[in-house]
């Protein structure tokens, strides 16, 4: 039989792919592993989408386009102010439609 020679890089290559498949095979044998990084990662992307969001109408309420009124249930209300109305005017926000793009 012959013996096959292999040259350093391909032995490490070999190596890697071995140590990454005993790691994810170790892992997947956790029930709750994949659940884990889901929420991880889920959780990150909802915590920026709302600081995000919490950032755009912070901006709003500083330009004074909205205002914001808490309601007896605890709940709050935003709504547009003088400056706002007449912004919403001036560009027609009612009556805009977006054309979709062209492929």
């Amino acid at each position: 039989m012959a013996r096959l020679s292999l040259n350093k890089f391909t032995r490490e290559t070999l190596i890697k792919i071995a140590l990454a498949g005993g790691i994810i095979f170790v892992a997947g044998t956790s029930p709750y592993f994949l659940h884990r990084i889901a929420k991880d990662f889920f959780r990150d992307t909802m915590s920026k989408i709302a600081k995000a969001r919490a950032r755009r109408l912070k901006s709003l309420k500083e330009r004074k386009i909205v205002s914001f009124e808490e309601t007896g249930d605890g709940s709050v209300k935003i709504t547009l102010t003088q400056d706002g109305k007449k912004l919403a005017e001036r560009y027609k926000l009612e009556e805009m439609r977006l054309k979709k793009p062209q492929k």
